[in-house]
């Protein structure tokens, strides 16, 4: 018995997500060639609001010579694709406007073409304190920086960091099998201004003797 799917078997799952009278609408099993707005591809299968008029607002595309793909557009607007497929067996986030946005590789590597911003308004947190210079240096002292391969990375690029299980418990993750870089940035950054605090009282100390016995 084969585990593929054909088009048709597709479509019926598709449809049981509709409602209705939806389905016949919505569902559209068209030759790529009648589907103009989406290119040319070996395979596509169409969800609209109405096939003949509209472009699809869903559709699944698969071409071999390219990524199989699966489309999002919303009628007049830039569409998004999530592929996957070609020679370097990626998956891609694209966007018609922009290309491709986001790159996930098979050996765990994410590349991003923006910034990646960490939700870190006051509104999401709970329970706030402030950090302890006590904490930081004693968290500072214990983190164990080390250099390392990725073992999924056929490339072996060195990487510098920390091995999850031996960080602090101030640092750690609960199953300790990951770490949050803002956690260590934040006992970095008050290790860094107690230090800066030390620097300035023995400048002024320096000072001071300075001034109470001037060089002859």
């Amino acid at each position: 018995m084969s585990n593929l799917f054909s088009r048709n078997q597709v479509i019926k799952a598709i449809g049981a997500f509709l409602a209705g009278a939806v389905t016949s609408k919505a569902i559209g099993n068209e030759p790529a060639q009648a589907q103009s707005n989406i290119g040319t591809f070996s395979q596509v299968i169409g969800v609209s609001t109405n096939g003949s008029d509209k472009p699809q607002l869903l559709s699944i595309q698969n071409n071999n010579q390219d990524f199989a793909r699966l489309r999002f557009l919303v009628f007049g607007k830039l569409h998004w694709d999530i592929a996957t497929g070609s020679s370097n067996n990626v998956m891609n986030f694209f966007n018609s406007g922009s290309g491709n946005v986001m790159t996930l590789k098979p050996n765990g590597n994410l590349s991003i073409t923006g910034a990646l911003t960490q939700g870190s308004s006051r509104t999401l947190k709970e329970s706030i304190t402030a950090l302890s210079s006590k904490e930081a240096l004693e968290t500072l002292a214990d983190l164990n920086p080390v250099k390392f391969i990725y073992k999924a990375d056929t490339d072996k690029v060195k990487h510098v960091g920390f091995i999850a299980e031996d960080v602090p418990d101030l640092v750690a993750t609960i199953d300790r099998k990951g770490l949050s870089a803002m956690d260590i940035v934040g006992v970095l950054t008050k290790a860094v201004q107690e230090q800066q605090k030390m620097i300035s009282t023995l400048t002024e100390k320096v000072k001071a003797l300075e001034t109470k016995n001037p060089v002859q």
